[in-house]
């Protein structure tokens, strides 16, 4: 793996970014980072962020995309991303009300794949965060086995989170072989 591939996921800073977000990019690039995955842009612009990310050398590999901003925001987020130079829209969370069921998780998995379609055709790719929870007992499965069967492989990409696979008894290096093309 190069160096270049590999980025700072800034929800890790957030206390930092919350208070002084560019001074954060700043410090993240004296470290050596080259890359980053945005969570959130802390009230600055699209435009001013990426001038302030050339001039640092940092790319946004990535950015976090709540749900609700997919659904309601989904061109503009389109736009936002392209400006940024992100190649992927990512889905860090969900909340208890889209996977308490099987029913619940399928529904979520048809949404993401419709989402996927859409940043594609925007010009971007759409991905799903893991936490623990995906791999927790549901209706005789688990979320994890429910949404990486029924969303789209072209569509819907993951990022595995080995922290949170780990947590949840799983083997990351497992998580990663099985489903490598989509991650």
């Amino acid at each position: 793996m190069r160096a270049d591939q590999i980025a700072l996921q800034l929800y890790t800073v957030r206390g930092h970014a919350q208070r002084d977000f560019l001074g954060t990019l700043r410090e993240v690039a004296a470290m050596g980072y080259t890359a980053v995955e945005l969570a959130g842009m802390h009230g600055v612009a699209a435009e001013q962020l990426r001038q302030q990310l050339d001039e640092l050398g940092v790319r946004a590999a990535s950015a976090h995309v709540p749900l609700p901003e997919l659904e309601e925001r989904g061109a503009a987020v389109a736009a936002e991303l392209r400006t940024l130079g992100c190649a992927y829209a990512m889905v860090p969370w969900v909340g208890a009300e889209r996977r308490g069921s099987a029913a619940a998780v399928r529904a979520l998995a048809a949404d993401l794949s419709r989402w996927g379609a859409r940043m594609r055709d925007e010009g971007l790719r759409l991905a799903y965060h893991h936490h623990d929870f995906e791999f927790a007992p549901l209706d005789g499965t688990t979320f994890w086995e429910i949404l990486t069967a029924e969303s789209d492989p072209a569509l819907v990409e993951l990022e595995i989170d080995v922290y949170w696979a780990a947590r949840a008894g799983r083997d990351p290096a497992e998580l990663i072989a099985r489903r490598a093309p989509r991650v």
